[in-house]
């Protein structure tokens, strides 16, 4: 499988993956956190919605606290945009939204895709920005 087609469907499992834990309908366990991180490059880094920087050891801490954390949530992947791409990396854009009961949140995402050693795709960095309502 090539890269590109690897991390879109790296992207579809984690919002899977994380629409599940958000609502809480998954064990939380170390099994299942350990799910949802095997995706990512030792080295990721994110810029999220607020403007503050993660990286996979604080993004593996925040999981526990998001859990069960928006019961209900959907969360639904659209409009993937290659950006850029060469052997070894690949840039997707995408738009998530998330239905809440409280209201609809819209972002766009930008994530740079490394092969892990297993050659599947591994995300390495991803800026979050919030779209209007």
């Amino acid at each position: 499988m090539d890269l590109t087609t690897s991390a879109t469907q790296t992207i579809i499992r984690f919002q899977d993956r994380i629409q599940d834990w958000f609502r809480g309908t998954v064990t939380k366990n170390a099994e299942n956190e350990q799910a949802i991180l095997a995706d990512f490059d030792p080295a990721f880094h994110m810029i999220g919605i607020n403007g503050g920087s993660q990286t996979l050891t604080t993004l593996a801490a925040w999981l526990p606290v998001a859990y069960g954390s928006r019961p209900g949530v959907t969360v639904t992947i659209k409009d993937f945009v290659v950006h850029y791409e060469q052997p070894g990396m690949v840039l997707i854009g995408y738009e998530e939204v998330q239905e809440l009961e409280s209201g609809v949140n819209r972002r766009v995402g930008t994530a740079l895709f490394v092969p892990g050693p297993d050659g599947n795709a591994k995300w390495r960095y991803l800026q979050e920005t919030v779209l209007p309502a």
